[in-house]
């Protein structure tokens, strides 16, 4: 993904910054209206672009900024033994751990019909590095699959030493439907919404194509974590090499995010997000943002009518957050203001390009879930046409933007399209298409630093 002029900037500023001995921010906060300049005379939703960024290292070859607490949580049921899947997670877990250091704490649980601590959490110095390999490559496949309590026993090894400045990282591997225990998707659900109260986060990689993704979804949804789809085990060792290279770079922890409107005008919420909406107040949280990664929300106002020439604040947005290093507190804040004209030209002129292009892309993977649920209940056909339209969104405004990778993104949904019109008589050939469309949803949605 190329980087964006404000990302180039901020890494100038960094730079200076470091140069002249100032301390740099850990992140950046700003807000950009679609229509820098609104109708007048008339009641319309207004969309914001609220970009959360974490200015690169200066480094080519930039330093952890926090020690990391990894549990890796394998499932080994009897189904792993297939297409050397196990083999290949096991792979995958050895090469999580080579890319710690000796301040680094790692922990491995494998489940089947019961889950069983492998390795109590530990320093992954070199030393012990050699012992848990032993360990690891003595896993063999079991029984059936109790997901929930691999995982619950897997925060149980990070609470031994849930401290502050570590990032605390949890990552799941799945192939199979979890048939033991609690197993439904709000149950997970309620999992990681507890986990990160604990600031632990739940990074789930499904692989092949008979796990439940909407309970993967939901457990790294409710955690902030992330979300894999792996359809040949030869990538889990680059997956999990992908997902671990982002936990080692979380620049700052504890976000949280609260929107106020004036009165008069209505929060409508956050495309593609649940929140907390209380009167005229908007509120969110995540565990964590990334070095050199822009997290986007995009919030939706309804705007009163206003006068020609009119100014008006719509919202004001606050952002705290714990420094990853110090767990120093700080915030941010930003002001939405907006103007009002009735010539049609001024407003035309004064489209913001940039989050136009955001806007669409986050309305596609909304679209993308819908047409998921069209499927579900058996309307291919609607399924089909809510693809087209996410499509031909992106390449209309791809066209009016100049931005190219839209077009990319268009096309991605053409094929989505296609593959459900070849799923109307296949079950397999939709549970596929399903979970390819629910990866690429919730990794748009949720700002993945890594998407597939």
């Amino acid at each position: 993904m190329k980087k964006s002029l404000l990302q180039y900037l901020f890494t100038g500023v960094l730079l200076l910054a470091s140069g002249l001995g100032i301390a740099a921010p850990t992140i950046t906060l700003t807000t950009e209206l679609e229509k820098g300049v609104l109708p007048a005379n008339t009641r319309q939703d207004a969309l914001v672009k609220i970009s959360i960024f974490a200015p690169p290292e200066p480094s080519p070859q930039p330093e952890k900024k926090a020690r990391v607490n990894l549990a890796v949580v394998l499932d080994r049921s009897g189904s792993m033994g297939a297409q050397m899947k196990l083999e290949r997670a096991k792979e995958a877990a050895i090469t999580a751990l080579n890319m710690l250091s000796g301040d680094d704490l790692f922990s491995l649980v494998i489940y089947d019909d019961n889950a069983e601590t492998i390795v109590p959490v530990t320093p992954a110095t070199a030393d012990m590095k050699g012992r848990i390999i032993s360990h690891i490559r003595e896993i063999r496949t079991g029984g059936s699959t109790a997901l929930f309590a691999g995982v619950s026993i897997g925060a149980n090894e990070v609470r031994k030493n849930c401290k502050e400045n570590f990032v605390n990282r949890i990552i799941l591997l799945s192939d199979g439907l979890a048939n033991v225990g609690p197993s439904s998707p709000q149950e997970l659900g309620r999992l990681g919404a507890s986990l990160i109260k604990e600031k632990i986060s739940v990074s789930t990689v499904g692989v092949g194509s008979d796990y439940n993704e909407d309970l993967m979804t939901a457990l790294s949804q409710n955690s902030d974590g992330n979300f894999y789809f792996v359809e040949n085990s030869r990538d889990l060792p680059n997956i999990f090499s992908k997902e671990l290279g982002s936990a080692l770079q979380v620049a700052a922890k504890s976000i949280r995010v609260k929107i106020i409107c004036p009165e008069g005008v209505k929060p409508k919420g956050i495309l593609g997000h649940e929140c907390r909406i209380n009167g005229n107040t908007i509120e969110m949280s995540f565990n964590q943002v990334y070095s050199g990664h822009e997290k986007s929300l995009i919030l939706q106002l309804e705007a009163p009518p206003k006068p020609d020439g009119a100014s008006e604040q719509l919202a004001t947005v606050t952002l705290d957050y714990a420094s990853i290093t110090d767990n120093r507190e700080q915030r941010l804040q930003r002001q939405i203001n907006a103007t009002y004209s009735a010539d049609s030209k001024v407003v035309d002129t004064n489209l913001n390009r940039k989050v136009q292009a955001e806007v669409a892309v986050q309305k596609s993977a909304v679209m993308r879930e819908e047409a998921v649920k069209q499927a579900d209940k058996g309307d291919f056909d609607a399924a089909q046409n809510t693809l087209q339209q996410a499509a031909v969104q992106l390449e209309v405004t791809a066209e009016e933007t100049g931005d190219e990778s839209l077009k990319k993104q268009a096309d991605t949904l053409r094929e989505r399209q296609n593959d459900m019109a070849k799923s109307k008589n296949d079950a397999r050939q939709y549970n596929v298409s399903r979970k390819r469309m629910k990866g690429e949803s919730y990794q748009v949605k949720n700002s993945q630093v890594y998407q597939q």
